[in-house]
């Protein structure tokens, strides 16, 4: 198909969206009052929740879901640090998403859902929010919204920039579609020398891009306050020994389900903490639990002192990534399903070995180096996981060791997010800020 017609097609498929299917949403919303809120911030219309920011150059960050809002929260925070003389603005694709920029930015940004990529509401959004600076987490590319920013002369950036293979192999099917719109950005700060070369395959000059680094591999100070008060909640002691499995996915709890009973059944006093990656699929979750003979609490229900079970899901947002500090192993989930992998150096930033399954498609780069380091490790199964998990346990000097390797990978790390900083700062300046 000829790239114009493909952008033609592209632009149209966003109005039809918009005029067939929003009225209907729209009608039903005023009906029954559900969801209104989020379907006029969909459509564009989000003049009332700006209203509070301080008269100040208004940077936009844009931010799909939890894994990117986190790093959204890291730059605002340098940002913030740096005493840079601007107001905020995030918007998330996802509730998820929505819900943790509300936790961990409520205070200190206008927290949105993000518009449509429709030309009314993307254009409506982009005049309502007025930015100086747009900031793209990740691989968060749309072309409509991105061709209404450039007519608008908003200066445009992608930071924490990832391609994963999947997606280049996509892309590059509509490389000159792709290629214009990624040509609004800038400056990219892309993640690692791969994604780099693959945005470069794509038609960005190389010398846009600078390889920065992930800041969700510098993502600061580790916050120790949290990690003990999470401590007493759980009622942890200090020989406490607790498997954090964090982000895990549909059907992966089921292959998780062997593994806890022989751990259980070997390793005494043993706590089992598991996060499902969507809050929505708790009450199925707990099914799953109660039916193979494993009682849990959640944890909003522990104050301290009263933990009763053994295995305690997580169903709070933004306790995951300190929960990793209470572990003594962790399981990064999405990875013994084909779902691509989730972060897994969260919990390396607290000093603790990472077990994952195969299928790290999109996390390839933090995969190899913590394979390297000696701090990761891969399983294929649930029974191949406690076999590493009982090795680690049974083997003391061993996990000292993978300890302090995870402890040098995540001091090797620093560096990204001061890179990242220098890229906004300029891009900042040069749209007019100070």
């Amino acid at each position: 198909m000829h790239e114009n017609t493909l952008k033609q097609l592209y632009t149209l498929l966003g109005w039809l969206l918009y005029l067939l299917v929003l009225p209907v949403a729209h009608l039903y919303s005023l009906r029954t009052g559900h969801r209104l809120a989020e379907l006029r911030q969909r459509l564009g219309h989000c003049g009332d929740e700006l209203a509070t920011l301080p008269d100040l150059p208004r940077i936009w960050l844009h931010a799909a879901s939890v894994g990117e809002v986190r790093a959204a929260a890291v730059l605002v925070e340098a940002l913030r640090a740096e005493q840079v003389p601007a107001a905020y603005v995030l918007t998330t694709m996802t509730k998820s998403g929505n819900r943790l920029a509300r936790t961990l930015l409520a205070d200190r940004a206008a927290i949105l859902f993000a518009p449509f990529d429709a030309v009314p509401a993307a254009q409506r959004a982009a005049a309502a929010i007025r930015p100086a600076l747009y900031i793209g987490l990740e691989t968060e590319i749309w072309p409509v919204l991105l061709a209404r920013l450039r007519a608008r002369g908003v200066g445009c950036i992608l930071a924490n920039a990832r391609m994963s293979e999947r997606s280049w192999r996509r892309y590059r099917r509509i490389r000159t579609f792709i290629g214009d719109t990624l040509s609004v950005f800038q400056e990219i700060a892309a993640i690692t020398e791969e994604d780099a070369a693959r945005f470069t395959n794509l038609g960005i000059d190389r010398r846009r891009i600078t390889v920065c680094g992930s800041v969700k591999y510098d993502g600061g100070p580790v916050d120790d306050k949290a990690v003990a008060a999470l401590a007493a909640r759980l009622s942890l002691s200090p020989a406490t020994r607790v498997f954090v499995c964090g982000s895990t996915r549909e059907g992966e709890e089921e292959l998780l389900l062997p593994c806890m009973h022989r751990l259980f059944a070997e390793i005494d006093g043993l706590v089992w903490v598991l996060a499902p990656r969507h809050l929505e699929r708790l009450h199925e979750v707990e099914a799953l639990l109660r039916t193979n003979g494993i009682p849990s609490q959640r944890l909003s229900t522990l104050a301290g002192d009263d933990r009763r079970c053994a295995t305690v899901l997580v169903d709070t947002m933004g306790d995951l990534a300190d929960l990793y500090g209470v572990a003594t192993w962790a399981f990064c989930g999405g990875s013994l399903v084909d779902k691509g992998g989730h972060n897994i150096v969260e919990p390396v930033r607290h000093g603790i070995p990472v077990f994952h399954g195969p299928h790290m498609a999109d996390f390839r780069e933090a995969q190899r180096l913590l394979a390297e380091s000696g701090a990761g490790f891969t399983v294929a199964s649930g029974a191949e996981l406690a076999e590493g998990v009982l090795d680690l346990y049974r083997q003391p000097s061993a996990y000292d060791k993978a300890r302090r390797r995870a402890a040098a990978f995540a001091g090797s790390r620093h560096g990204a997010l001061d890179c990242q900083k220098r890229v906004i700062l300029r891009a900042f300046a040069a749209a007019g800020g100070h």
